[in-house]
């Protein structure tokens, strides 16, 4: 490997690590709307008078699949800089 892939790889790997610090709030933000809003809209059909307790349901699901999925996305980003050769 040449002094400038090496450096390159650093590149990357650096920027890859800014980006799963990004991605996680950004991804439970999305998930928490996403379904919270599903939810209320499901509620309010169903029943016009506690419509807020689909919202609360879907904010809690909302976290937890963001949540699950903010870390696959770093298990995937922490692999790809350990294929680069970049510690984490």
């Amino acid at each position: 490997m040449n002094i400038h892939e090496n450096e390159n790889a650093r590149s990357i790997g650096s920027r890859l690590g800014i980006l799963a610090t990004t991605l996680k709030p950004i991804t439970v933000a999305l998930w928490i709307l996403i379904l919270g809003s599903l939810f209320t809209i499901e509620a309010a059909f169903i029943d016009r008078d506690y419509w807020w307790l689909g919202g609360i349901f879907g904010i809690i699901l909302g976290y937890g699949f963001g949540i699950y999925l903010a870390s696959v996305f770093g298990l995937v980003i922490e692999w790809m800089q350990q294929v680069l050769g970049f510690p984490r």
